[in-house]
């Protein structure tokens, strides 16, 4: 008999995180993350003097 989690399994589905993720990601899903990436690594280039900052105070 399978339970939930089986079935999720048999299906390509992966437990990454708390939540269940599909194991293959879609063109779509790909290019989402490579914008977000992309966006996080401008936003950390452009904040660095705070960073330094926030670091000398502690």
């Amino acid at each position: 008999m399978h339970n939930i989690a089986g079935h999720l399994n048999e299906m390509g589905y992966r437990k990454v995180m708390p939540q269940w993720s599909p194991h293959a990601l879609t063109d779509y899903d790909s290019a989402a993350s490579v914008t977000v990436y992309e966006y996080l690594l401008m936003q950390m280039h452009e904040q660095e003097f705070l960073t330094i900052i926030t670091e000398d105070v502690l």
